[in-house]
């Protein structure tokens, strides 16, 4: 599984413009982030078993409090790496950070049959998107709106593996 990491921080009693960033052991800046606010919770996708540094810095000054958490991703970032799932079953999941895609597979029945995916959107501030992809690959059916729900009905070939990407 892959982890996102959760760098939060928060003003206890801080006149100014706080800033954080994230480096790599080599130095290069990965994420940097500045607020005006009271809190800040920024997510990121990091590798594993690797070293990363955290600068937290101000304009001003006063008191803040950090955590830095993970949060393992169940879900792949390939369609490669895609995770069965069963059909007629739901499921829930959330999405971990930014730019996080959650890959999923399922094989149709030996049977021509009707199959419906369709996500929808719960406790979730931004724009979510989904695909969905043929073995090969193609884009047979999308959602790059802007909406709460989306839902794709298709008569899919027997046997045949597809792909949905939830991004």
């Amino acid at each position: 599984y892959v982890a996102y990491y959760r760098v939060r921080y928060t003003y206890l009693s801080f006149n100014g413009t706080a800033y954080s960033e994230i480096y790599d052991a080599d130095g290069n800046e990965i994420a940097s982030w500045d607020r005006y606010k009271d809190s800040f919770t920024y997510n990121k996708r990091l590798d594993k078993n690797t070293t990363y540094y955290v600068c937290f810095y101000g304009d001003g000054t006063g008191n803040y409090k950090f955590a830095i958490n993970t949060k393992a991703d169940i879900y792949p970032q390939t369609r490669a790496e895609a995770t069965e799932v069963e059909l007629n079953k739901e499921y829930s999941t959330s999405f971990n950070g930014v730019k996080d895609h959650d890959y999923v597979k399922f094989t149709t029945l030996d049977t021509n049959a009707y199959y419906t995916v369709e996500y929808i959107k719960v406790n979730f501030g931004g724009t979510a998107y989904s695909d969905i992809y043929d073995e090969e690959g193609n884009s047979i059916a999308n959602n790059s709106k802007y909406s709460d729900s989306f839902s794709y009905s298709a008569n899919l070939e027997p046997n045949t593996t597809y792909y949905v990407c939830f991004y």
